[in-house]
């Protein structure tokens, strides 16, 4: 096991510290908090990653039909993103430069699929700023038109390009705080994650609907840190240890017995509307 002052040299007691609460007892309390954020940043983990994926899925068919008569040439890669002129702001341009260079080892893979693929959820949603609403020179004037291509199934209160940005750069936001190891449990989670599931079903409310069905994260959150307790006192090596851990997988299994994961490649396969080159995980 391993003693609290050996946890803080590794972690950073900062670090830890952001895990404290005035109710803790101890500091077994804190690092069960920190298993807990552990825990729910699993538990959200496959509505993010379905939502990046069908976000930029979608947004590439509609860059592709809005562009689709321009007749550009290409650097090699047959998509308007390797348009020559390249049709993209700068930062955009670069992203896609830098996608290439990953990608150059293996001309095997010089698809528009995996040209995709390779480009961040933060390059996509750049792609609702207003610079591509009103693009000079040989950019693509994607919005208002991709509102309607990309995003058919959102409210019909949501007219606006704006409306849009908003609220994925939001959701990007929050992505990377989940990516970069931040707390989470004392960011209105439950409300995160709805938000991430009413966004998608801007897209796919079916898909969103059966991900709701199979998603853990709102039983890890009512769970609470004190069902991590046990897991903390076994880390640091006091109290029942093992014998006494809470049945989590009983949570996370109970009603949910299929992986989310699996669950979306199964779907994913029966879409009738998305081609199966530009979906990889």
């Amino acid at each position: 096991m391993i003693s609290y002052p050996a946890l803080e040299r590794v972690l950073s007691a900062p670090r830890l510290q952001g895990y404290s609460d005035p109710t803790d007892r101890d500091e077994g309390d804190r690092v069960a908090r920190y298993a807990w954020n552990l825990a729910l940043v699993n538990a959200i983990q496959p509505a993010l990653h379905v939502l990046e994926i069908a976000f930029r899925n979608e947004m590439a068919r509609a860059a592709g039909k809005i562009t689709a008569g321009r007749g550009f040439r290409t650097g090699g890669i047959p998509s308007w993103l390797d348009a020559v002129p390249s049709m993209l702001m700068e930062n955009e341009r670069r992203k896609v430069a830098d996608a290439k260079e990953r990608l150059v080892k293996d001309p095997r893979r010089w698809t528009e699929g995996d040209l995709i693929a390779k480009l961040d959820f933060g390059f996509w949603v750049a792609l609702c700023r207003d610079s591509y609403a009103d693009t000079p020179g040989d950019g693509p004037r994607l919005w208002p038109r991709a509102l309607e291509v990309a995003f058919q199934k959102r409210p019909r209160g949501v007219t606006t390009r704006a409306e849009v940005y908003h609220r994925f750069d939001r959701i990007r936001k929050f992505r990377n705080r989940v990516a970069h190891h931040e707390p989470i449990w004392d960011r209105d989670y439950l409300a995160q994650h709805e938000y991430v599931l009413e966004s998608l079903g801007w897209i796919s409310p079916k898909l969103t609907d059966a991900l709701r069905a199979v998603s853990p994260a709102p039983a890890i959150f009512n769970a609470g840190p004190r069902a991590f307790r046990p897991h903390a006192e076994t880390l640091l090596g006091s109290g029942a240890g093992f014998t006494a851990l809470p049945s989590i997988f009983g949570i996370l299994l109970r009603e949910r017995r299929r992986d989310a994961v699996e669950l979306y490649d199964a779907l994913i396969a029966h879409l009738e509307t998305d081609p199966p080159i530009l979906i990889h995980a």
